[in-house]
């Protein structure tokens, strides 16, 4: 009687050899595919490192593809629609501030003639008696002041402050002095015009040959002293003391200096103020000459006017 293998057909003629030879060679066979399986099935769990069909980037272009990327989204963020006109801006011009233009000397333009009449415009005077007035006049009335003041004090610069009065003489301050160092003259020459002692110092002026009286005055005539400035309405430095920035890199016009002095002496009856033409420099004749025609029409129209002119120097010195 023979014995056949139920998994490969072999036969045998005794059943003690069928199992001998399942169990040696069957029982391997199982170990082996097993194994094999076991390999397939982790071969299977591990992922690949190849990219998958299709995708061919290396690790040096994916992060270059990532930062032309992240550029894009940032762009798209930081641009700005405009929904009217369809323009686009860029960030740094959508946070800009409307450009209106605030300067000042760029609302008025052409000759010094041409300025000076839409100053008076501006301030309310009339422009065609002023018109009418620069035709006529020579400006031989800020030349004579002019010539007063370096005959009274030899060589002038602008500005220049003289502070008392005839009986006790006049201090002089050269240049756009700071209120602090105008103060202390102020007030000795206030307390020497309120004493007894009328007797004139080695280094003060009496001002005989100088003109105060028919002169453009601030506060009342009758005070104890008189704070006369020598000025030019083209200097810059006259304009830096009166409170305005012709010259950016210094901080004169901060300082408030003829604030100061109109608030606590001017305004409160301790001085009179005058001012004194002194014409020398580019195109400063014909705005003295100016000033002088407006003063024909009212003493407040003339410090409007005064003013305007530092605030536009820029306008009719060019």
């Amino acid at each position: 009687m023979s014995h056949e293998c139920k998994e490969c057909g072999e036969e045998f003629d005794s059943e003690r050899g069928l199992h001998i030879h399942q169990s040696q060679k069957h029982s391997d066979e199982d170990k082996n595919h097993e194994a094999e399986s076991n390999e397939d099935s982790r071969k299977e769990e591990k992922p690949s490192s190849k990219p998958p069909k299709g995708i061919t980037l290396t690790t040096k272009q994916f992060g270059i593809a990532a930062l032309i990327f992240g550029v894009a989204i940032g762009f798209a963020a930081g641009v700005s629609f405009n929904s009217i006109t369809g323009t686009v801006n860029s960030p740094s011009e959508a946070a800009k501030p409307d450009n209106t233009q605030n300067d000042q000397t760029a609302q008025i333009s052409g000759t010094p003639e041409q300025v000076m009449k839409q100053i008076a415009e501006k301030i309310g005077a009339d422009k065609s008696q002023l018109a009418s007035c620069m035709n006529s006049s020579d400006g031989s009335e800020a030349i004579r002041d002019r010539n007063e003041a370096s005959e009274a004090l030899g060589k002038v610069g602008t500005p220049t402050f003289l502070v008392g009065n005839s009986q006790t003489g006049f201090k002089k301050l050269r240049g756009a002095q700071p209120y602090s160092s105008m103060k202390p003259v102020i007030e000795e020459q206030l307390s020497e015009a309120k004493s007894s002692d009328k007797s004139i110092e080695d280094d003060e002026y009496t001002l005989e040959n100088m003109s105060l009286d028919d002169e453009p005055s601030k506060g009342e005539s009758d005070a104890p002293i008189r704070i006369v400035e020598i000025s030019d309405y083209a200097c810059p430095w006259c304009a830096e003391w009166a409170g305005y920035d012709a010259i950016p890199p210094r901080d004169i016009d901060k300082r408030d200096s003829w604030n100061k002095v109109k608030d606590n002496h001017i305004n409160t009856g301790e001085a009179e103020f005058i001012y004194k033409d002194y014409p020398a420099h580019r195109n400063s004749r014909t705005a003295h000459k100016a000033a002088n025609c407006i003063e024909e029409q009212g003493g407040a129209l003339y410090w409007k006017f005064h003013d305007k002119l530092f605030e536009y120097r820029d306008s009719w010195t060019a």
